[in-house]
């Protein structure tokens, strides 16, 4: 038997009303200039990721939207993207 042991380090997760609304600036604390924002086809067909899109730009951080039909974006598609971190949206805003 194998066993596979990870440690997750996160600098903060942050949820709850209005919680997007400080994607930006916790973005720009942590010196994030290009962030992929993910989220699925269905939200974003009604703009769900558009409010955290915006804080962003205002803060300075570059956003790459990553529409998943399923599943998550692998550690080719960040590698490729060129960024420095993650957002993940969803209809919890």
């Amino acid at each position: 038997m194998t066993e596979t042991v990870c440690a997750l380090t996160m600098p903060g997760l942050v949820f709850g009303p209005g919680a997007c609304r400080e994607a930006g600036w916790r973005a720009s604390a942590l010196e994030i200039t290009r962030a992929l924002l993910v989220t699925d086809a269905f939200l974003a067909e009604h703009g769900v990721h558009e409010p955290v899109a915006a804080v962003c730009a205002e803060a300075g951080v570059e956003v790459l939207v990553h529409l998943i039909p399923v599943g998550e974006p692998t550690e080719s598609t960040l590698a490729q993207a060129g960024i420095d971190a993650e957002i993940i949206s969803g209809s919890g805003e």
